[in-house]
């Protein structure tokens, strides 16, 4: 049960650390020149 609290734990963080990112990539102007241009 420790093992599972622990790896929820690390679920959060990683999915928090996503959403940073794309908001980054949101809010960061992609260049024209990009090879693979985002979805957004």
């Amino acid at each position: 049960m420790g093992m599972d609290g622990k790896e929820e734990g690390e679920r959060g963080r990683h999915s928090k650390k996503k959403r940073g990112r794309l908001l980054i990539l949101q809010f960061r102007p992609s260049p024209p020149s990009s090879s693979s241009p985002s979805p957004l």
